[in-house]
């Protein structure tokens, strides 16, 4: 273990937090793909437009449109016209999406919860404090 390079190490913790928490999410009905996870968390953030997601996240328009379009079939957001640009559509958070929201905020608490137990406090606010570090 002693070999690994720090990217690998930090790329497997990804992907086990994010296999927990699909995992979580699942056994509440909320599941999304990654994509649409990283949609709505921008769309819950900020009132924003589907050219701006698309710059943000560094994709094509038309692949921004289609998660928004699977996240709008799910009843997690609205596309509104935008009032500065009709053209524009800006991504509106729906009650149901308010929901999930926080289903997905307390499933987040609880794997910080499992981490504790496992790492102990001490280990877990080291932790935070590398990752909160500018890089």
């Amino acid at each position: 273990m002693n070999n690994d390079i720090l990217a690998q190490l930090l790329q497997a913790k990804s992907d086990w937090l994010n296999e927990q928490l699909n995992s979580k999410l699942q056994q509440q009905g909320c599941s999304l793909t990654p994509a649409q996870q990283t949609v709505f968390n921008l769309a819950f953030e900020q009132v924003t437009t589907l050219s701006q997601l698309a710059q943000q996240m560094r994709v094509s328009r038309q692949a921004v449109q289609k998660t928004v379009a699977s996240l709008v079939e799910l009843e997690l957001i609205q596309l509104r016209t935008c009032p500065e640009n009709g053209a524009a559509k800006v991504l509106i958070v729906t009650a149901r999406g308010q929901l999930m929201r926080l289903k997905y905020q307390q499933v987040r608490r609880d794997i910080e919860a499992q981490l504790l137990q496992r790492l102990g406090p001490e280990q877990v606010a080291i932790l935070k404090q590398i990752l909160q570090q500018q890089w």
